[in-house]
């Protein structure tokens, strides 16, 4: 009798650890919607992609190899010049196109007007 009730304790804090880490995903998860919600309304700008470059990390348990873009680019407000990057993940052969494809275009990004290199693209 005393192993089952041993047993119920250990499942009890297993079930209250997965509600715990829930709670904390649910939470991380709405404060992420909220800064994307409030940087919709933040004002826009149309940035220039000044560089790409092919970044390759490697993690996870396994160690396999995730092939990265990382576009640089720079913009300007009320005269001042900020700059920021972006990086999306890309099979190789897209990741290297990606260099000669898209250096000098645009991209839009929202700043917040109150720190301009406060931005979300």
């Amino acid at each position: 009798m005393r192993f089952l009730v041993e047993f119920v304790r250990a499942h009890l804090v297993e079930s209250y650890m997965c509600l715990a880490a829930a709670a904390v995903l649910v939470f991380l998860a709405l404060l992420k919607w909220r800064f994307a919600a409030k940087a919709a309304r933040w004002p826009a700008v149309t940035a220039r992609i000044e560089n790409v470059l092919v970044d390759v990390l490697s993690s996870g348990p396994n160690r396999s190899p995730t092939t990265l873009a990382v576009l640089a680019y720079e913009y300007s407000v009320g005269g001042e010049y900020y700059s920021g990057e972006i990086r999306l993940e890309a099979s190789e052969e897209a990741a290297e196109n990606a260099e000669r494809d898209l250096i000098g275009k645009g991209l839009t990004v929202h700043y917040d007007p109150h720190e301009a290199e406060s931005l979300s693209s």
